[in-house]
């Protein structure tokens, strides 16, 4: 994850905006937004600072695949240019990305809150798969993947596909959040 992802999905998730976290890191509102905005690379000392100024720690994990926090941003981007398969395909890569991963390193990918896509049902589906593959090695689901803003009130199937899988064929994790996909489809990937 690059340091304008890390730092745009840190101080959402603690719900500043960026003259409060500036106010708490000895840093420019400007200094905050060229960050954001990938225009200025922090040194190590400052990304440490702002990011404790949101309340979290600046972690190094030795990872090859993107984690959920930047696929989430990537979605975003392609349902925002009317491009509903690539937003799948990037939605099956995390899964394959979780799904190569074992214990911290599969936990790694999770942490970091990923940035709101735009649309509820992708939302919803981002902490399913989370849930899921974490749920699989009994590993704990981070607060954000059980939020209610990532939830579904009304069922959607994945990738608006015609076909409605049967309710026992869908994981758990995804049924509770109102998203279905048949299992299959998971093991598939």
């Amino acid at each position: 994850m690059d340091a304008a992802t890390l730092v745009k999905t840190a101080r959402t998730a603690a719900r500043l905006d960026q003259h409060t976290l500036a106010a708490r890191t000895r840093s420019s509102q400007s200094q905050i937004s060229l960050i954001e905005g990938g225009k200025q690379s922090p040194t190590f000392d400052t990304l440490a600072r702002v990011l404790r100024g949101t309340g979290r720690q600046l972690i190094a994990v030795n990872l090859l695949r993107e984690d959920a926090a930047t696929i989430a941003s990537e979605i975003a981007a392609a349902l925002a240019a009317a491009k509903a398969p690539r937003a799948l395909r990037l939605f099956i890569q995390l899964s394959d990305n979780l799904a190569a991963e074992r214990s911290a390193n599969r936990f790694a990918l999770t942490i970091a809150e990923p940035p709101l896509t735009g649309s509820k049902r992708w939302d919803a589906a981002l902490a399913a798969i989370v849930a899921h593959w974490l749920g699989e090695e009994g590993l704990p689901v981070p607060t954000w993947a059980e939020s209610d803003e990532r939830s579904l009130t009304r069922a959607w199937v994945l990738g608006d596909s015609l076909l409605r899988p049967p309710p026992e064929s869908v994981p758990p994790e995804f049924l509770r959040r109102g998203v279905l996909l048949d299992r299959d489809a998971l093991a598939s990937v």
